[in-house]
């Protein structure tokens, strides 16, 4: 069949010429595109919704962190 991915190209192009390099682009295209706007939808909708949860449990979440240093800091 092919040697390789260079033999595949080289003989692709003598067989089908340009055509047939981008045989089925058209297709997967139009599949990205829907795909990438869901992917961009989840997201902005997960980094809301994450950063709602941080804005109010950051505060704590950061006096903690702070306590337990202050703790480790003295116990040494």
């Amino acid at each position: 069949m092919y040697n390789g991915w260079l033999d595949a190209i080289t003989k692709t192009w003598t067989s089908e010429g340009v055509h047939g390099l981008f045989k089925g682009s058209v297709p997967r295209i139009i599949w990205y595109i829907p795909a990438s706007a869901f992917t961009f939808m989840a997201v902005e909708f997960l980094r809301d919704h994450f950063n709602d949860k941080l804005d109010t449990d950051g505060r704590e979440l950061a006096t903690l962190s702070i306590e337990a240093r202050s703790e480790v800091e003295e116990a040494a």
